[in-house]
């Protein structure tokens, strides 16, 4: 993306951040400005940083940076609030069940303790079990699990408490390193429901052992990262990310835009309602189920792309509004790029700070932010697609 910025005399340009630059884990500060706040209660947040690793503990107003994926660039990691509804999200405390055994190895992905659950009984299916409240029913669900260390029979389930996937969802095995695996569906119980995890191919006869961690429960499309609990359910807030900028800075005779490169924890098939990078609560482009739409002063659909991507997919997104025809512009992936202009927006709008995220009621993201710039004054910089 740093190709596509020019001279900041030119385009007034407001901020330029690369977070591919840092640290993977908890920060202690924002480059460009940048101000993030997540109004958490307590240390429940995480963060991916590769393959098998994870940072937790994560204190409230931290901000986070990592990967889903060790080859990735790392990203700034923004998210909607989300609360994990499995009171103890370390397996290890769990209760094996149909002569299973839990017992507790240090190798969690974040450097912890983890759960080993055995099944040394070929006469039943053994697995681990733990009963947690869930008050909704009949709403988009996900259950997550870091699972490593498989031994004996192929295979891990684990559910199987939604209606929408068949009976108790079998995944793949991951290698001998962690990996996070979910499935998701329509949560269909209320009150107490019954968290698994069976270590083999659910056979009578299989018998087989690995490691889980990280147990997520969580209302939703999409898993999004771990909220540790331990004894009681946990909310992780969201992310706000903002500059704040002073009135009356940002539009000065021209248009206001927004260009950021990021990676979406959802894929455009997720069913999300509206994942929004904001500039404030009235001008955002709002992304659901693969649509990108423009509003400016509160007025929706002025423009909008229509596009498709899977879950960790990079995404360049462009976005300018103000006194000049509304623009969206989003390449996927590397792939091609669709774009559309509409009514042209005469009044200049009021800005007292620059919203990267959307907090309006559910039009939140999660996203790992690679790249992002902001402009006002004078024409939009050429991007050369």
């Amino acid at each position: 993306m740093a190709d596509r910025y020019h001279d900041s005399r030119r385009t007034g340009r407001l901020w330029l951040v690369d977070f591919t630059t840092l640290t993977p884990g908890a920060l202690a500060s924002l480059p460009g400005g940048l101000v993030l706040t997540r109004a958490d209660a307590s240390t429940v947040a995480t963060v991916q940083t590769g393959d098998s690793t994870v940072v937790s503990g994560i204190a409230a107003n931290v901000a986070r940076a990592g990967r889903l994926a060790s080859a990735d660039p790392v990203g700034l990691l923004v998210e909607e609030a989300r609360t994990n509804d499995c009171m103890q999200s370390n397996v290890s405390a769990w209760a094996g069940g149909a002569g299973a055994t839990v017992s507790t190895v240090a190798t969690a992905p974040d450097g912890g303790n983890a759960g080993r659950v055995a099944d040394a009984d070929a006469a039943q299916t053994g697995y681990a079990i733990f009963t947690y409240n869930k008050a909704a029913t009949a709403v988009p669900y996900v259950e997550s699990c870091w699972s490593a260390d498989f031994s004996g029979s192929a295979g891990i389930q684990f559910g199987p408490n939604m209606n929408a996937v068949a009976g108790a969802p079998r995944r793949t095995r991951p290698a001998s390193a962690w990996a996070r695996l979910s499935t998701a569906g329509t949560s269909v119980a209320t009150g107490s429901v019954n968290a698994t995890v069976i270590p083999a191919a659910n056979a009578v006869t299989s018998l087989g052992a690995a490691d889980f961690w990280g147990f997520q429960a969580e209302a939703g499309g999409f898993a999004t990262s771990l909220i540790t609990t331990a004894g009681a359910a946990a909310t992780r807030a969201a992310d706000r990310l903002r500059h704040p900028t002073p009135a009356g800075w940002l539009m000065d005779g021209g248009r206001l835009a927004v260009e950021l490169r990021y990676r979406p924890l959802y894929a455009s098939t997720a069913g999300i309602t509206g994942a929004s990078f904001g500039l404030d609560a009235s001008n955002f482009a709002q992304a659901a189920s693969g649509v990108f739409t423009a509003s400016v002063g509160g007025v929706s659909g002025l423009a909008s792309v229509t596009t498709s991507w899977a879950a960790n997919n990079p995404i360049d997104l462009y976005v300018a509004m103000g006194a000049g025809p509304t623009e969206v512009a989003v390449r996927v992936n590397g792939g091609a790029v669709s774009r559309a202009t509409d009514a042209t927006i005469r009044a200049a709008l009021p800005y007292t700070s620059l919203d990267l995220l959307n907090l309006v009621g559910a039009l939140q993201t999660s996203a790992f932010i690679e790249t992002g710039a902001t402009y006002s004054r004078g024409k939009r910089p050429t991007w050369a697609l």
